[in-house]
């Protein structure tokens, strides 16, 4: 069951019904917003046969017919996600390889459907052999790329998908997302998920989750007090504890929130934290430059092979 993005799924629920879906789409949007989760539900809803529309489809319970049970488990054979493996860091020609030959071979069901997960990572090998398959696709193949910046790929790659933009889901979704689990919404934790369903449900079932995210809160609420070395064990904590990435988009609302909240308080995010941003409005300065440098770090982050710790922890230094 998807929540939000019904836009997207009206979409592409016109498309198949029309018989005109594209080749290729881009999933484009923050982590943890549910764009790997509509990708497996389409492809559930085209391998198999079901008597409702794929809009439908997508807001009704999860389906358990045996397709949709084996894409779960990863083993239908006419579905493949391709990302990054723990030992490596990149989608690599091998993997394009793969690809290439799995959509040669024979097979009685209706696509062969590629889900290339967290798409800024493929290798410059593996780029070019994409390009090859992506220009000449084998009939009935469908590929789709989900990531948070299409801009990460080369624009001959862009220029032959189509790009679905998926925003982060209201507090509403969110909550809806949370009854759903039979879990009992807490504002503090929705306003932490800053509309990610994947984050809320970690945030509300794991204490380490919810632990560390307190941490970096408490951070962020003196970060213009804290002497340089407790600086320094704070990205080393956040390295060891792999939330690097996590304080980066937490930051960069929590920066946000103050730049806007003198001007539009009703459209801050934080707001069980609103008497601690009005006071800290008034002491931080440069809040428009320091957005900007956690949206530098972001990009560099995204867009090449970088060191994570040491441009987060420049990036900490220099606020």
């Amino acid at each position: 069951m998807i929540f939000g993005h019904e836009k997207n799924i009206l979409f592409l629920s016109q498309k198949i019904k029309e018989g005109s879906l594209a080749h290729s789409y881009f999933f484009e949007g923050i982590s943890q917003i549910g764009k790997k989760k509509l990708a497996l539900e389409l492809a559930k809803y085209l391998e198999g046969e079901h008597n409702l529309s794929f809009f439908d489809f997508a807001k009704k319970k999860d389906c358990s017919c045996g397709i949709c049970n084996q894409i779960d488990k990863g083993i239908f054979p006419n579905v493949a996600v391709v990302g990054v493996q723990e030992e490596r860091s990149e989608i690599s020609i091998k993997d394009i390889r793969e690809v290439e030959r799995m959509s040669s071979l024979a097979t009685p069901f209706p696509f062969k459907i590629f889900i290339f997960d967290e798409s800024q990572n493929f290798s410059h090998q593996a780029i070019s052999a994409l390009l090859k398959t992506i220009e000449e696709p084998r009939k009935k193949s469908i590929f789709i790329f989900v990531g948070q910046n299409s801009s990460s790929l080369p624009q001959t790659i862009t220029s032959r998908v189509q790009i679905l933009r998926f925003a982060p889901l209201s507090k509403e979704e969110i909550k809806s997302f949370l009854k759903s689990h039979n879990i009992a919404p807490n504002e503090k934790i929705i306003e932490l998920s800053m509309g990610k369903p994947g984050l809320v449900l970690n945030l509300s079932l794991d204490n380490l989750v919810k632990k560390y995210y307190n941490i970096m809160v408490k951070f962020l609420i003196s970060f213009h007090r804290v002497p340089l070395h407790q600086k320094l064990e704070f990205i080393e904590m956040l390295e060891r504890v792999k939330f690097l990435k996590d304080f980066l988009d937490l930051g960069l609302v929590w920066f946000r929130d103050l730049f806007i909240l003198n001007k539009a308080k009703d459209y801050i995010n934080f707001k069980s934290f609103q008497d601690i941003l009005e006071r800290q409005v008034k002491e931080v300065r440069n809040i428009e430059q320091i957005i900007q440098d956690f949206e530098e770090t972001k990009r560099l982050i995204t867009f090449y092979n970088v060191n994570v710790r040491l441009l987060v922890e420049n990036l900490v230094l220099k606020i």
